[in-house]
């Protein structure tokens, strides 16, 4: 993430980031919550989306819930076997960004 990117740092790995809807802009968009840790530039975990006219964060239980995730994700090694069997089963996606 670049330096101002983000619209709150919530803890425990956890930042909030506006999303623009389409034709709306960022006030009718939507809050998405990510885990990222400084240092870890290669590896940014989206975790929850939610409309911004929904409510405006997340409980302290899922804060601590998605924080443990995070973590987790965050500290695999990309040859890690649980996060490979998980993105093979479909239960977790991986996207790549690749410049042109």
């Amino acid at each position: 993430m670049t330096e101002g990117s983000v619209e709150a740092d919530l803890g425990g790995y956890l930042f909030k980031k506006r999303i623009a809807q389409t034709g709306g802009g960022k006030r009718g968009g939507y809050r998405t919550i990510v885990g990222y840790r400084k240092g870890k530039v290669g590896r940014v975990i989206f975790l929850y989306g939610l409309p911004k006219n929904g409510r405006s964060n997340i409980t302290g239980k899922e804060h601590e819930a998605l924080s443990t995730i995070a973590d987790t994700f965050i500290a695999a090694t990309d040859n890690d076997k649980q996060v490979a069997d998980l993105v093979a089963n479909g239960s977790v996606f991986e996207l790549e960004y690749k410049r042109s």
